[in-house]
This record gives structure tokens, sequence and C-alpha cells, in this order.
């Protein structure tokens, strides 16, 4: 059920946060992968939902969106007159030309979401490359783009020595099981140093690992492929399937010797 209880304020209550809850649709919808989607759509909903209850209150000058799911930004301009930035890491309709087959299998869907980005009033994109590929694929003039590029907490990401249980190289990755993000190659990787490599050991975060739906068979293939090279080498490789907090994560790149990230 959408919760809408569980709002924080921040500096005298000029900034409110709403922490926005969907239904899960794990009932009716058995494929996860499928279910994933229709929580993005159930999502969307509820940030219109929550939006709207907070412009009763005060005025929105400014709404600010990342990644794809843009819908709901579309509609409160559209209905509410409200001013939209939206921030792209990536095109969605060119990503999916790097991933699975099962992937692009629903590449309507997003690229029906994506079309409305072309309705927000101004753009931030993380590269100039990026800003390039925006103007040029959905024809948005160069002044309404500006560049910001990604950034690093030093604060919280920094170098520093972890003891470690022993004396072994540790290879980590962060990141999907997807063929965007080189699934095949890190898992050939992984097997033949494993073989050939007795003081080397690896540590995983791959969040995703238990929503692959039963429709991505690519996929599927990957994480049994892997889950077989866990239960062999179980001693040395440590897999998380959970999403981390940024200190979690800085603690997880100073336990490394080496980082790999074979994406496309």
């Amino acid at each position: 059920n959408d919760k809408t209880s569980d709002i924080h304020h921040i500096g005298k209550g000029k900034v409110v946060i709403h922490y926005v809850e969907t239904d899960e649709p794990i009932n009716y919808v058995n494929d996860k992968f499928i279910a994933k989607k229709f929580r993005y759509l159930l999502f969307e909903r509820s940030v219109i939902i929550e939006v709207a209850k907070e412009s009763s209150i005060r005025s929105f000058d400014v709404v600010n969106t990342h990644g794809w799911l843009t819908s709901s930004a579309f509609a409160l301009k559209l209905l509410m007159g409200i001013k939209w930035v939206h921030t792209l890491h990536a095109l969605e309709r060119e990503r999916l030309k790097e991933m699975s087959s099962e992937d692009r299998k629903f590449s309507m869907f997003e690229n029906w979401v994506e079309q409305t980005i072309k309705f927000a009033d101004r753009f931030i994109t993380v590269s100039e490359s990026l800003k390039e590929q925006l103007c040029s694929v959905y024809r948005i003039k160069d002044k309404r783009v500006d560049v910001i590029k990604n950034g690093v907490d030093l604060d919280i990401f920094y170098p520093r020595t972890l003891l470690k249980k022993n004396n072994n190289i540790r290879i980590g990755f962060v990141g999907r099981l997807s063929e965007e993000k080189g699934a095949d190659i890190l898992i050939e990787s992984i097997e033949y140093i494993l073989k050939h490599r007795e003081n080397v050991d690896f540590i995983l975060v791959i969040p995703d690992i238990d929503s692959i739906g039963q429709s991505m068979t690519t996929l599927i293939s990957y994480k049994i492929k892997l889950l077989e090279l866990y239960k062999k080498y179980k001693k040395r490789i440590n897999i998380i399937d959970k999403s981390l907090t940024h200190y979690e994560l800085s603690n997880i790149y100073n336990s490394i010797d080496i980082y790999i990230q074979p994406s496309y």
C-alpha cells in the first residue's frame, strides 16, 4: 500500500522528503522481470499522488528526474504547470542496443516512456558526448542542455588499508548481472582465474541477481553458471546480493586489490 506518513523535513521544513512505497505486483505477475516493469508504473503513479498532496500545502518550483522514469514528471508539467529538469546518465533507446534480446523485447515500453523527455524545460547530462547524443536523437537545442559530470564524495570514498583474512589477491565487481555490464566476460574471467590461480578470490556485489525474470533466458543462464562457480569455489567467491550504502561500498572498494568493470 502507498504510505504517506513517512515524511521527513530538513532545514526547518524547507526540504520535504516523501518516501514512496508501492503495491508489490507479486501476487498477479509471476515473472520477476515483468513485475519490475509494473512496479515502475506503480511508482510513477505514487509520485504524482505525493506531489499533488504536497502542492496543496506549497507550490513546487521545479521537479528534477533521473533516469528513464519520466512519465510522472511529464504529467505534472502538463497538468500542473511545474517546471521540469531532467538528468540523463544514458539514453535508454541507445543503451538497449547493447542489451540482451530479452531486454530488447520490451524496448517499445522504455522508448514510449523516454519519449516524454522532449517536453522537459532543461536537461543535465553527465558528459559532453551524452549531450551531443541527446541533441541529435531528440532534436533538443544545445542551449537547453548543461553538463554536470559525475562526482565522488571524497569524505566517503578515499584510499585506506583494510585488514584481510588472508594474503590472497582480491578482485571485485559491483554492478548488475546484464549483457551490457559484460556478464559473459565476467563469468568467463572468474572461471579461468580461479582455475589457474590459487591465490585469488572474488567479491561480487550484484544486487539484482534474484530479480531476474523467467523470460530472461540469457541472464538466467549467466546466473546458473555463476552459482555453479560459487558452489564449486565457495571459499573463494563472496556474492553480495543486496544494495549497499555508500559507506559499505567504500569498504568493499578498499578491501580489493583489483577492480573489474567489463561493461560494453
